[in-house]
């Protein structure tokens, strides 16, 4: 069975967050509180300052519906493509989109924006201080078992999963499992 985690918070009150029921008395719970304990010893201001230098190279998976002030942010593989689809829908009222979700170009024509380049931390914290949030995750063996099945059995004859699938025969000592070429 697939659970996917949904966490939506507003940056400014992620501090005073109150954790879901029941929460605390998991693993996931302890390392939530141990992160928290360990970023409030940190100062604010070293934190600010550390973000003006640091330049977003990889800001593709930040994605913002302004319409609605959120700020989406996409991980392979936990449900990315049926969000993108749901706020492609919210944000031109339609039941029916057309092309990929996967395409910055469909994206931009309904209104779906990812980060500038040249953003850095502290630009992107102080653009999207008042947009919600939204992280879709999912266990991590789901998600390799999910890129498994898409890219190896659902279509095994990509560029990608051939030559992928071979240096792991070649490296597996058993002389039992082949492959065999069309």
């Amino acid at each position: 069975m697939v659970y996917t985690y949904m966490w939506i918070h507003n940056w400014p009150d992620f501090d005073h967050m109150k954790l879901p029921h029941g929460l605390k008395a998991c693993a996931k719970g302890e390392r939530v509180l141990r992160l928290r304990e360990y970023c409030s010893k940190i100062p604010k201001d070293q934190i600010i300052n550390e973000g003006k230098k640091h330049v977003l190279d990889n800001h593709i998976n930040l994605l913002a519906v302004d319409k609605y002030k959120l700020l989406f942010c996409e991980i392979p593989k936990s449900g990315t493509s049926s969000w993108k689809y749901l706020l492609m829908k919210l944000s031109s009222n339609s039941t029916e989109i057309k092309g990929g979700a996967h395409d910055p170009k469909v994206l931009r024509s309904h209104k779906i924006t990812s980060m500038k380049k040249g953003d850095t931390i502290w630009d992107v914290a102080e653009r999207y201080k008042d947009y919600h949030k939204v992280i879709s995750v999912r266990h991590p063996l789901d998600r390799i078992i999910s890129a498994y099945r898409d890219k190896m059995l659902d279509h095994p004859d990509t560029p990608m999963s051939r030559p992928l699938i071979q240096t792991m025969l070649k490296r597996r000592k058993s002389a039992n499992i082949t492959i065999h070429d069309p």
